[in-house]
């Protein structure tokens, strides 16, 4: 990883520069935080593999507006799935921001960039469809290039990609997936700045173990500093 570079800061020196990645129609819905941390004690009564169950849940809380949040917050829902576990723990910090909405939802690039790679992950728990986006912001006549991966997506976001195609501020690059291609979650987005691929392609890891934070918090910002809704 390189430490040497303070992504945040650079983000944050551009944010007037970054558009929204939803319509217009939707922000104007307004947004609502959700939680979905272990501190919830309301989820110890839901089962959260149940889709329908957190739908019901996460439309409660949002009464129409849009749901967002789940940057570093420790969930105790990944140990049921075995993408997040091992024989001993379960990994349980969150690197991304989760924006929930309805099913086939459009995204927005925020700034013109070009596909890092793309895969649809398979299993109860995984990204679905997935894409990664490269990016490069210039800081001080310095070039950093960093990547944003946009999960949970439809099959059909994956179409007639390939490796370098290019979008521009503004263009529509993906839709939200259905449960049954999304990796079987309540419909959203997974939004996760990552500001070194360290070799990955089409995948990187959402949530880190509890004893590996500080490292992944490093190397995975706050995406709202890019998002600005939080």
């Amino acid at each position: 990883m390189q430490t040497s570079i303070n992504l945040p800061s650079i983000l944050e020196k551009y944010q007037t520069h970054f558009s929204k990645i939803l319509s217009d129609n939707l922000y104007a819905q307004g947004f609502c935080h959700i939680d979905l941390s272990a501190n919830n004690i309301e989820l110890n009564s839901l089962d959260l593999r149940d889709v329908k169950t957190c739908e019901t849940y996460i439309n409660s809380l949002c009464q129409g507006k849009i749901g967002i949040g789940g940057y570093v917050e420790k969930r105790a829902w990944y140990a049921q799935s075995p993408v997040f576990r091992n024989e001993i723990t379960a990994r349980n910090i969150h690197l991304g921001v989760d924006i929930w909405a309805k099913a086939y939802t459009s995204i927005y690039n925020f700034m013109a960039g070009k596909i890092h790679s793309f895969a649809y992950n398979e299993g109860f728990g995984n990204y679905g469809g997935t894409i990664i986006m490269e990016y490069e912001l210039e800081n001080d006549a310095i070039k950093t290039i960093f990547y944003v991966l946009y999960g949970h997506l439809s099959k059909q976001s994956l179409a007639n990609l390939f490796e370098g195609k290019t979008f521009e501020k503004g263009e529509k690059i993906a839709e939200l997936g259905e449960p049954h291609e999304n990796g079987g979650w309540a419909t959203h987005l997974h939004f996760q700045i990552i500001g070194d691929m360290q070799g990955n392609k089409g995948d990187f890891i959402g949530v880190a173990y509890e004893n590996e934070q500080q490292y992944y918090l490093q190397l995975c910002p706050n995406p709202n500093l890019i998002l600005q809704l939080l």
